[in-house]
């Protein structure tokens, strides 16, 4: 349903399929990294523990993030447009991944 309302405001989306897998919670273990591909103007995630982020957008490090304490959504990037763009994130061990959104 929420796919269709999607195109039904904006006919140009390009939705990926669903894979009917979830991540779910993740901890992080010693050289932790996530990688993936997004569109969209900004990428958040929620995130725990204690220790550092470092935000990387295709090949290139863009901020270092200190997180402490209980999970707290923190903003990985901010764009004045949507934009295709790989995001790497290297979190230091101990560090707990939630949810990402996306606007």
């Amino acid at each position: 349903m929420i796919r269709e309302l999607l195109r039904q405001a904006d006919p140009t989306v390009v939705l990926p399929e669903p894979t009917g897998r979830a991540m779910g919670d993740v901890t992080a273990g010693p050289d932790a990294r996530l990688a993936f591909s997004y569109r969209a103007k900004n990428a958040n995630l929620v995130l725990a523990g204690t220790g550092k982020v470092t935000v990387i957008v295709d090949g290139r490090t863009t901020k270092t993030i200190d997180v402490s304490g209980s999970p707290t959504l923190y903003r990985l990037t901010d764009d004045k447009d949507p934009r295709t763009a790989r995001l790497e994130l290297r979190l230091d061990k101990g560090l707990e991944a939630y949810a990402f959104t996306f606007g």
